[in-house]
């Protein structure tokens, strides 16, 4: 049926043997590839980590005995290196949990999101860009689930704070607290991986799209058509996703330009004027 997982938890999913037809909406408690089922999973990824932030159990106070010659055994000793290792073990468990934190964070605002929960994603993006050190691949998809989530809500202002293309300094995907700074740069220079913006250009011309998206439903047709010119300054054509060519083609169609349009999908090519190359910053509204 397919594969999940990556490494040592790779998982083959097979088909059952014999399948079993239920009457009625299946429970999201059901083990299954579903969005209600990666709820209940995130939700006991919580509880685990409220769990990982109170570590059970402390090192026992040193015993300072004395021998026969007067001198003191090594108990202080052993107490000293326990309590060293158990704290730098602790540290571990701190950050290793933060950065599964800000993961599920992230998960629980597009898991809600494509449930149609857009308050509940709202909370959780907020709670997520709050995080101090968020890494630059979290604080974009988080800005663009937030956004999302406040445009179905009809926060249309706000929103567009939330796309602007001026706040993602990178796309790192480690805590910066860690001490290691891992960025996601692929070796074969593709711009995007699985529909996700590897690169802080890419990242940028993701967010443009969007707030050009914002601007035609807020019947803003100029800033729109600049929004999407501006993600085309950013990377070549044939790396936009495919949503900035029927952005295009919306635009050209409402502005009465059918052949424009037309000429648009057979060459899968959106014309930007000379003047709009000079990769001029659009202003923040």
């Amino acid at each position: 049926r397919g594969h999940a997982g990556s490494g040592s938890h790779h998982k083959l999913l097979m088909f059952s043997a014999s399948p079993t037809v239920t009457s009625g909406s299946p429970s999201g408690a059901v083990p299954m590839l579903s969005l209600e089922f990666a709820n209940v999973c995130l939700q006991n990824v919580l509880i685990l980590l409220q769990r990982l932030a109170k570590p059970n159990g402390v090192p026992h106070p040193p015993t300072h005995t004395v021998n026969s010659n007067g001198t003191h055994d090594a108990d202080g000793d052993h107490y000293e290196n326990g309590i060293h290792g158990h704290h730098s073990s602790l540290r571990s468990c701190q950050v290793n949990g933060q950065a599964i934190r800000i993961s599920t964070m992230l998960c629980c605002a597009y898991v809600n999101l494509c449930l149609g929960d857009a308050l509940t994603a709202l909370t959780w993006g907020r709670q997520l860009l709050s995080q101090p050190n968020l890494p630059g691949a979290h604080k974009c998809l988080g800005s663009l689930y937030t956004g999302e989530a406040l445009l179905e809500l009809g926060y249309v202002e706000e929103a567009i704070r939330h796309f602007s293309p001026d706040s993602v300094p990178d796309m790192s995907v480690t805590l910066s607290g860690s001490g290691m700074l891992s960025v996601a740069d692929p070796s074969d220079g593709s711009s995007f991986r699985g529909g996700t913006p590897q690169t802080p250009a890419a990242a940028k011309a993701v967010l443009c799209i969007n707030l050009a998206s914002v601007f035609c439903l807020s019947r803003d047709t100029e800033k729109a058509r600049k929004c999407l010119h501006q993600a085309c300054h950013l990377l070549q054509q044939r790396d936009l996703p495919h949503q900035a060519i029927q952005l295009a083609v919306f635009l050209e169609l409402q502005a009465g330009n059918t052949s424009t349009a037309l000429q648009i999908l057979k060459k899968q090519h959106i014309p930007v004027r000379p003047a709009e190359k000079t990769g001029k910053r659009l202003r923040k509204t």
